[in-house]
């Protein structure tokens, strides 16, 4: 078969050039019988594949989120190069297919399009990892995927595999599913962000840092009846939090339950995606460093950022993880009712009385060293 190679500009005018003297990251069209069409880098090529394995175990994990298939995506691969994902309708005569040959995995459609990378890096320059502009009335998750990954304790960690674009890729698509469909995942007025720690007081402290504790174990635990025990912790210290929430918003359900609620699952998908497909171990610390940030904690800033924020995180993945492994069903559809929350859905799940969840948390105080705890707290607290 005949082929005749081209080389394609940004602007979209063509001109000639030789196949042994392209650019790096010049896009290349391929012309044949069939009409033109694109390959894969290697890079490219290895960083779908990877995508598509974290697929297969998000299919399980999360069988609602249906990102990689349903919202518009585009890749920017490089200065004039990228992928483009679920085009939408409008100006689909620009898509240029790219042909690939992965095998074992759902088939996946991938094209080049000039146009789309344009408005892709207007909105993502190269020191910034991603974005989701809205494109045609639709939210389009963009992912620069030659942002260098930054110096710091918490993206060092997160790449301590390789993994870091793979995971923050599963991680932010799952938040542009649930932006769009908003009122449905967390409904209006349900949840208010407050993120001055106005409910860590010395009476909650304790109980924040019984929490915070106890959910890094859950990442740890293999049988069932550890799993279901952490759970019924998990319940019991947010029972007794909620009774001493001290704010007039109830921000520990309105601020906990809804970064539980958005980055919780979106962790849980980053983290344990990855570790199941690609062996991406970030669980040995599930705080992903903010541990020893908390430890040791000088500022009212260190105070705020981990037990206010940071904590929620690792707090909701957890217990996702020990729902979805205890056999709660249709938890990915649980969640779309915009009142249930981690806690919510533990908590009936769990299925016990007051007197017994107070039974539990006198458990969980023994067992990690409430004595410990409260002193820590009493320090945490003097900063504030």
């Amino acid at each position: 078969m005949k082929r005749v190679f081209f080389c394609i500009t940004i602007a979209l005018t063509f001109f000639a050039c030789e196949q042994d003297s392209v650019i790096e990251d010049e896009v290349i069209i391929i012309e044949d019988q069939e009409g033109p069409f694109d390959v894969l880098t290697n890079n490219e090529l290895e960083f779908i594949t990877n995508l598509l394995k974290v697929e297969q175990d998000t299919d399980v994990m999360w069988p609602s989120f249906n990102g990689l298939r349903d919202i518009p995506i585009y890749i920017i691969t490089g200065k004039n190069k990228g992928i483009y994902i679920n085009p939408v309708p409008s100006l689909d005569f620009l898509n240029i297919p790219i042909e690939h040959d992965i095998q074992g995995f759902r088939d996946i459609e991938l094209y080049r399009n000039d146009y789309i990378h344009q408005f892709a890096v207007s909105h993502v320059p190269p020191d910034q990892l991603w974005n989701w502009p809205i494109y045609e009335g639709r939210y389009m998750f963009v992912l620069n995927l030659n942002y260098e990954v930054p110096d710091n304790f918490y993206y060092q960690y997160k790449n301590r595999n390789g993994y870091f674009h793979v995971a923050a890729f599963w991680h932010e698509l799952h938040h542009v599913y649930t932006f769009n469909v908003d009122e449905q995942y967390y409904g209006i007025g349900n949840y208010i962000q407050d993120l001055d720690g106005l409910f860590l007081t010395s009476e909650t402290m304790p109980y924040i840092l019984l929490l915070y504790d106890v959910m890094i174990d859950a990442y740890h635990v293999s049988d069932q009846e550890s799993k279901r025990k952490l759970l019924e912790y998990y319940v019991s210290i947010y029972d007794k939090l909620l009774e001493l929430d001290p704010t007039e918003d109830n921000l520990i359900r309105k601020h906990g339950f809804l970064l539980e609620k958005r980055e919780g699952v979106a962790r849980y998908i980053e983290v344990f995606g990855t570790l199941n497909s690609l062996d991406n171990n970030t669980i040995e610390d599930p705080t992903h460093g903010y541990q020893n940030v908390g430890e040791n904690a000088i500022f009212r800033q260190d105070v705020i950022d981990v037990y206010s924020f940071r904590i929620f995180y690792h707090t909701g993945a957890g217990a996702v993880y020990l729902l979805n492994s205890l056999g709660y069903e249709n938890l990915d559809q649980d969640f779309l009712i915009p009142t249930n929350t981690s806690y919510d859905l533990a908590r009936d799940f769990v299925g016990l009385s007051e007197e017994e969840l107070e039974n539990v948390l006198e458990n969980a105080k023994e067992e990690y060293q409430w004595s410990d705890i409260e002193e820590r707290a009493a320090y945490l607290v003097s900063l504030l």
